[in-house]
C-alpha cells in the first residue's frame, strides 16, 4: 500500500487532474488477529482524495485506478462543478487499497 500511496499523485496528475486534499489512514486493527502461519495477509488502508479536472481527465483517473496492481474500491465519489465555464470538475473519492502480503512482507 505504501508504494501505491507514494505514487497516487504521479497517477492523478498523469490523467491531467491536480490533488487538491489527500489524507490516507491504514487499517491497523486488522492485523491484531493475524495468524502468523498465513501464507498471505491481506493489507487494508484507505485514501480521501479531492482532485480537480474536466470529466475526461476524472473519468481517465478513474479507469487507471481500475487498472492498477492493487485492488482498489471506490467506496465514494462526489463530483461538483466548480467552474461552468471552463468545464472544472472537483471529485472527492474515498479509496480502500487492498494488498496481499507475503510473510516476509508484513509491516511491524
Amino acid at each position: 500500500c505504501r508504494s501505491f500511496f507514494h505514487d497516487l499523485q504521479t497517477v492523478v496528475e498523469a490523467t491531467g487532474c491536480v490533488v487538491i486534499e489527500a489524507d490516507f489512514t491504514q487499517d491497523r486493527d486488522a492485523r491484531k488477529d493475524e495468524d502468523p502461519n498465513a501464507i498471505v495477509t491481506v493489507e487494508a488502508s484507505h485514501a480521501d482524495i479531492t482532485v480537480a479536472g474536466s470529466y475526461e481527465q476524472i473519468v481517465s483517473l478513474l479507469q487507471e485506478l481500475r487498472q492498477r496492481r492493487q485492488k482498489v474500491w471506490v467506496d465514494s465519489c462526489r463530483v461538483d462543478l466548480v467552474d461552468a465555464r471552463n468545464g472544472r470538475l472537483e471529485c472527492q473519492l474515498g479509496l480502500t487499497i487492498y494488498t496481499l502480503l507475503q510473510p516476509g512482507e508484513l509491516p511491524r
